[in-house]
């Protein structure tokens, strides 16, 4: 049967769903996506340096930067060791 003769699929309150047509199954299938996170925080952010972690315990290249009512965002890099001001 022709995918235009055939129902579309819908959620409990019958309205119609991101969905497919796949012609081997000849029927209409749930559009899905899967969604993979990855990676790590490289951007730390505290109200001042009692917030920042140790730099050994964060990847090279992350970057730290106090955010208070001052205005003045002072920010810092990781190098793996030690904290360096930017």
């Amino acid at each position: 049967m022709p995918y235009y003769e055939k129902k579309i699929l819908r959620d409990a309150q019958n309205i119609p769903i991101p969905q497919y047509w796949d012609p081997v199954a000849d029927e209409f299938k749930p559009m899905t996506k899967e969604v993979v996170l990855s990676g790590s925080k490289m951007e730390l952010y505290g109200a001042s340096l009692d917030d920042r972690p140790d730099a050994t315990t964060v990847p090279i290249g992350t970057t730290f930067t106090i955010v208070d009512d001052t205005g003045n965002f002072d920010s810092y890099i990781s190098d793996g060791t030690n904290w360096m001001e930017v």
